[in-house]
């Protein structure tokens, strides 16, 4: 089974994901996940903490709103513009979500370094990272997946 097919299972054409007035290029997201992609990779062949610690703050910065601090957001912004890539308007919302989990994946790993537990960390950093990838290759947001089956149910039956 390829990607496209996967892509095109119900159970991933149906998902909800949240939803927000505010919009972001795709293309800008989609660089800026890939270069944490990198750092998460360097930190793993070189077992060097501040890879992951870059990562792990700034997902914090994007998760919580204030992306526009975001130095790999920046990076990719300026890379976006040196190619002349047009902007790609998309959802806002499923990105802050993703990269909130992201954040805690990248807090995990960084705690269990510093607690010198070098393979558990190295496991979710390497999970943490495939799940980015995925993402940034825009194959599938596992975000949304954990939204639509853990968060969605429990408020899909209440008014906003």
């Amino acid at each position: 089974m390829n990607f496209d097919q996967i892509k095109n299972l119900v159970m991933f054409k149906e998902l909800v994901c949240p939803i927000s007035n505010e919009k972001i290029d795709s293309n800008v997201s989609r660089l800026t996940i890939f270069i944490s992609v990198i750092l998460v990779a360097v930190f793993i062949l070189t077992l060097q903490p501040w890879f992951l610690y870059v990562a792990a703050l700034d997902y914090f910065i994007r998760a919580f709103g204030n992306s526009q601090y975001s130095l790999l957001r920046f990076f990719a912004l300026k890379i976006s513009e040196i190619f002349g890539w047009s902007p790609k308007m998309i959802d806002k919302a499923p990105k802050v979500f993703a990269s909130r989990l992201g954040f805690l994946c990248l807090l995990a790993s960084s705690g269990l370094i510093i607690l010198g537990q070098t393979l558990a960390s190295i496991i979710i950093a390497a999970m943490a990272g495939s799940l980015f990838l995925l993402d940034a290759s825009n194959i599938i947001c596992v975000g949304c997946v954990i939204y639509h089956h853990l968060v969605f149910p429990h408020f899909k039956n209440k008014k906003v």
